[in-house]
């Protein structure tokens, strides 16, 4: 995961992969962008890249912090 603000900050993903949930289906964990926030921003588009050995799918995901 990635992300960027409205002021052309990036952030990058600080977390990750704990375990598998109890049926297997999906992971569990927390992800994190660092460095933190900055005050200012109010959009932010996250952006989450899925592959595979054959396929990328990319979704983009604006939010709004006000």
């Amino acid at each position: 995961m990635e992300a960027t603000d409205d002021l052309g900050i990036s952030y990058n993903n600080g977390g990750g992969f704990r375990r598998r949930s109890a049926d297997g289906q999906q992971s569990v964990g927390t992800l994190m962008l660092q460095p933190a926030l900055a005050i200012d921003a109010k959009p932010v588009t996250l952006r989450f890249v899925f592959s595979s050995k054959t396929t990328q799918f990319t979704c983009e995901l604006p939010v709004d912090l006000t």
